[in-house]
């Protein structure tokens, strides 16, 4: 297996970031994907032009910008669309190519510089009490459908608190399930590019779900809202009808946590594969921590 590393500069770090309210670093010193074996013959292209651009010199980026207008962006996939778009505008600041710029203006790319640094913005601005200001910057970013997974989860996880630190338990009850809502995602290539383990990159990584602070405030606003046998109820119906539902089993579960009976809840967590259990052998995910 080979490892491609998508470069981001950071002007300062006082902390680490997230996906589903968790954090990884990746952004601090260049997000690290794995890449499978078998590549399209754009993405080898791709790769390669990016390990040229390494050094910046601006010979290297006159070769790359040549190379890149011969791609055919139709042929290409969304994360090589991305690249290329990343590549294209790192070759057009290197070389004073204003009219290139400006043509790539209103391309989109859900990892680009500006939406991730309004997002780092926010969480630095709640680490100060800045709790007004923190929600302007999010407001800024406009539909988080924008942004890529990592991102996504970090938005709802910083509404999620600033939510709790204004007493709003509406808000901070719908950012919360909008992150328990995503945890299904965990044996998806978009969580576990990120989250694999590098010794066996292509298996599928543990998840710790009954530890994480998002359930434990999903449970205490159930308990607050008194709802949970609702969500019970609901969760149910949802899994008689479709066994594999694991959104609908995780909910469930922690319907039962709070409802009192953590019996149910942990078999029923500890009934998906992928969520870590004592005495299950189990690889662990990397680039983890807590955000905010």
């Amino acid at each position: 297996m080979k490892k491609a590393r998508l470069y981001f500069v950071a002007a300062t770090c006082i902390s680490s970031f997230s996906i589903l309210g968790i954090s990884d670093d990746s952004f601090l010193f260049g997000q690290e994907t794995t890449v499978a074996e078998t590549k399209s013959n754009a993405k080898q292209i791709l790769d390669s032009i990016r390990q040229s651009m390494l050094t910046g010199a601006r010979e290297e980026a006159s070769k790359a910008a040549v190379k890149l207008k011969a791609l055919s962006r139709d042929e290409l996939s969304t994360t090589e669309r991305e690249l290329w778009l990343r590549l294209s505008r790192e070759a057009a600041v290197r070389l004073g190519d204003r009219e290139t710029l400006e043509s790539l203006r209103l391309e989109t790319d859900s990892f680009e510089t500006q939406l991730i640094y309004r997002v780092l913005l926010a969480s630095g601005q709640l680490e100060k009490g800045k709790l007004a200001a923190a929600a302007r910057t999010l407001d800024e970013i406009g539909d988080v459908d924008v942004l890529n997974e990592r991102e996504k989860r970090r938005v709802f996880a910083i509404r999620a608190r600033l939510a709790q630190l204004q007493g709003d338990t509406v808000q901070e009850r719908l950012q919360v399930e909008s992150i328990i809502d995503h945890l299904d995602r965990w044996p998806t290539a978009d969580c576990q590019s990120c989250h694999n383990a590098p010794a066996n990159p292509k298996a599928i990584t543990s998840l710790p779900i009954q530890r994480f602070w998002f359930g434990e405030r999903y449970v205490e606003l159930m308990k607050k809202q008194n709802d949970a046998e609702a969500i019970k109820v609901t969760s149910e119906k949802e899994l008689a009808a479709d066994s594999t539902n694991d959104r609908a089993k995780i909910r469930l579960a922690y319907a039962y946590r709070a409802l009192g009976n953590e019996a149910k809840a942990k078999q029923l967590f500890e009934s998906i594969p992928w969520v870590e259990k004592e005495g299950r052998e189990s690889l662990k995910p990397r680039m983890m921590t807590t955000f905010p």
